[in-house]
């Protein structure tokens, strides 16, 4: 008999592709998810870090200072710098949320691309075990004939002894 072939083997083809488009696309969601996070938490940080400045400046600077004009262009500088930052922030925020959104869409995409793969793999392991299962029965038919044949062909040479020699 001829080697198994799976008829639906070009769509099975296709839905693995598929599968692996799909995963790939998550991963590259994930990946600018996690940098968009790791920029948020950078935002964080700096705003952290700008206000802690202004306070430890502000303690540690004697009042004259606070009320020279250095003092309040620098504060003032600060306090625009932070305002940047929590705009950029938002902005990372709204971003990331529409990150979310778009890889709970490509996760969903992704585990319906790998059960149609597996639907199709699995009718192609029913296939090729049936077709095991008749090779198997059309092998054991062969089997079947060839013993057939050679004990038709003991019993005629024993009959045809047993006639030659019963003269």
């Amino acid at each position: 008999m001829k080697k198994f072939k799976f008829k639906l083997e070009p769509l099975f083809i296709k839905r693995k592709t598929e599968e692996k488009e799909k995963l790939m696309k998550q991963k590259n969601l994930e990946m600018i998810y996690n940098e968009r996070v790791k920029i948020k938490e950078e935002i964080e940080d700096e705003i952290c870090k700008c206000i802690s400045d202004m306070c430890k400046r502000a303690v540690n600077e004697s009042c004259d200072f606070l009320a020279s004009d250095n003092a309040n262009k620098d504060v003032w500088q600060r306090l625009v710098y932070v305002e940047n930052l929590k705009s950029k922030m938002v902005t990372n925020e709204n971003q990331i949320k529409k990150i979310e959104q778009e890889l709970d869409r490509a996760r969903i995409d992704a585990v319906n691309a790998s059960k149609e793969r597996m639907i199709i793999e699995k009718l192609k392991e029913l296939k090729e075990a049936e077709y095991k299962k008749q090779l198997k029965k059309a092998e054991d038919k062969k089997i079947d004939e060839i013993a057939i044949t050679m004990y038709s062909r003991r019993i005629k040479a024993e009959g045809l002894f047993v006639w030659l020699t019963s003269d």
